[in-house]
């Protein structure tokens, strides 16, 4: 059976899960609604990808922050594709992908449709009430023949308070670049000594209304980031208004904004680190919680982020919060602190949730498994 997967841009972190289906022999091809999309900074390495794709580099527009991609080349591909499944790996609201429902359901559309996502009920788009979109939501979620490939328990939950039942959900957790960042892990995590300042790594597109930075640090106080140093690795479109956040504050040697970093880099921080923060108000299944487990390290992340419930036990390998409530903030920040002396062993607990929940070879092979045969 050969596998059509759209997605909506190049994703590099992809490419070896990608790469890896096809050493199983999983008959896949990519259609890639564009090359990049804006908000991104990837760079894209051609020669990685071992697999058949059709790149359809169309300009697109945006709507409130949504890419709104639009192809008429690939849904004609997929329209031909008779006797192929479709995995639909890119947003539900793209037009390509509810003009493809509406073609599937007027019979022009023949090939059986797999919907992919990492659907959360708590991102910010999410938690707005609308009518409308629900309905339309749920049109195109029904479309499909009954399986959806999810990345955990947080997108099982978001399709039941959807209200869209009757779905058979295939696991497929996102897994990291294991080929380039194992390598670099040569021993065992260490710690910095306890008569030293924490260091916490904090990897982060810096977009506040997304990612929180600043509400995370005027949560913990101004005693707390002038006891610890924090590594924030990114980039993005409020880069000079935390800038300015942190100047104002005279935080400047104690957050320190590293830019966009590539891998090698990200992994040296990770090593350099004692714990791993990710304060999301909006994060659908984030792989730097995964790539943090895998490195190792204590976590203090969102209960915002889809993937809490594979890669965090609460008070085993870190602590969650609510991004919206400065309270529990402090609290979840400050019981960390207070676990120090436990922050070797609460970072072996992550690597054996990577190992157990993430490990790229059990995932995908169990995966194929199940699609396969289902």
């Amino acid at each position: 059976m050969k596998y059509l997967i759209l997605q909506n841009t190049i994703a590099p972190y992809r490419n070896s899960m990608f790469n890896k289906f096809v050493e199983m022999g999983l008959d896949i091809e990519l259609l890639y609604m564009c090359e990049r999309e804006k908000e991104r900074s990837w760079k894209i390495d051609y020669s990685t990808m071992k697999f058949p794709y059709i790149v359809d580099d169309r300009p697109y527009k945006a709507l409130h922050g949504i890419p709104l991609h639009w192809n008429p080349k690939l849904i004609r591909i997929m329209c031909k594709a008779k006797k192929a499944r479709i995995i639909m790996g890119s947003p539900w609201n793209s037009p390509d992908v509810i003009v493809a429902c509406i073609l599937k359901r007027m019979g022009m559309f023949k090939a059986e449709i797999i919907f992919w996502s990492e659907a959360n009920y708590l991102t910010n788009g999410s938690r707005e009430k609308n009518c409308f979109r629900d309905w339309i939501r749920r049109f195109v979620y029904n479309t499909g023949e009954g399986c959806v490939i999810v990345p955990g328990q947080m997108s099982i939950e978001t399709f039941n308070r959807w209200g869209i039942h009757g779905k058979r959900f295939i696991p497929l957790p996102n897994v990291i670049e294991e080929n380039k960042i194992c390598p670099l892990l040569k021993e065992e995590h260490r710690f910095t000594s306890s008569d030293e300042p924490p260091r916490f790594v904090m990897p982060v597109r810096l977009d506040e209304k997304i990612k929180g930075v600043m509400n995370f640090f005027k949560a913990i106080g101004e005693e707390n980031v002038l006891s610890a140093q924090f590594d924030v690795l990114g980039d993005g479109k409020d880069e000079a208004l935390i800038k300015q956040f942190i100047d104002e504050n005279h935080y400047e040697q104690h957050i320190h904004l590293r830019g966009f970093c590539s891998m090698e880099t990200v992994v040296g921080y990770y090593s350099n680190s004692d714990c791993f923060i990710l304060p999301s108000y909006s994060d659908p299944s984030p792989l730097s919680i995964v790539e943090a487990c895998c490195c190792g390290l204590p976590l203090l992340i969102s209960c915002r982020c889809g993937n809490h419930y594979e890669t965090l036990i609460e008070g085993e390998n870190g602590f969650s919060f609510d991004p919206d409530n400065t309270k529990q903030i402090k609290s979840a920040y400050e019981s960390l602190l207070t676990c120090r002396q436990n922050w070797v062993e609460m970072g072996r607990k992550s690597y054996q949730m990577f190992e157990v929940n993430f490990k790229q070879e059990t995932v995908l092979k169990r995966f194929v498994e199940i699609l396969e045969n289902k």
